[in-house]
């Protein structure tokens, strides 16, 4: 349960790292964007928590930057986390043993955390008390 936690985890900081350097791209004025490019990620910035708009944001932005990324680092690192544009729906999955019994604390750890992770418990019937 706590790798699965660590994992949404990362992916949410790797998320936040990217809004966080388009927004000091956007913001930038070393920075030479093309306004195809400005507006995409202007939008990212708006809807990245939105699934559909985030996937169809990641299409545009993911063409655009091929063509824009090495006219500055900036670009270049998002180019790098170009697969971070989609928000993505993070899954933890376990036998009824890991929830019951040996992993309960990990299962309470995760749910305490208040993450955004469903979390998928399959009947194994392994154990029997």
């Amino acid at each position: 349960a706590e790798y699965g936690l660590g994992m949404a985890i990362g992916a949410t900081q790797h998320r936040k790292f990217l809004a966080h350097i388009v927004q000091k791209a956007l913001n930038s004025p070393d920075v030479s964007l093309s306004d195809e490019l400005r507006t995409e990620l202007s939008a990212w910035l708006l809807g990245k928590d939105d699934v559909d708009a985030s996937e169809y944001s990641s299409k545009v932005i993911g063409k655009l930057l091929e063509k824009e990324k090495n006219s500055h680092p900036l670009l270049n690192t998002i180019y790098d986390y170009r697969n971070y544009f989609i928000k993505l729906s993070h899954w933890i999955i376990g036998g009824d043993g890991w929830a019951y019994d040996i992993g309960s604390a990990g299962i309470d750890h995760v749910i305490a955390q208040k993450e955004n992770v469903n979390i998928l418990i399959m009947d194994t019937e392994v154990y029997s008390n």
